[in-house]
């Protein structure tokens, strides 16, 4: 579970970025078993270069405490593979 904020920037030549950071938010509280990971800094680029699009992605997070390998198993490979998707997006 995470609470964040996003700030959105469209560059003239088509680049769009995205800013991420945890904010906090007392009136919404953690489900119970979860825990609030804190994204110190995370985002992403889209830039347009010849014959297609360059992405570069980056998350800084403080998971907290532990993450039960079970989570670990299931998340991992659906983030390395978080590029891929949004290329067939593009596609």
């Amino acid at each position: 579970d995470s609470t964040t904020v996003k700030a959105v920037i469209r560059a003239p030549d088509g680049t769009m970025r995205c800013c991420l950071r945890s904010v906090p938010c007392p009136s919404c509280a953690v489900p119970k078993g979860y825990t609030r990971v804190q994204c110190d800094c995370g985002g992403y680029e889209f830039r347009p270069v010849e014959g297609g699009t360059f992405m570069s992605y980056m998350n800084i997070v403080d998971p907290k405490g532990s993450i039960p390998a079970a989570v670990v198993k299931i998340t991992v490979p659906q983030r390395a593979m978080l590029v891929a998707r949004v290329r067939h997006l593009f596609d």
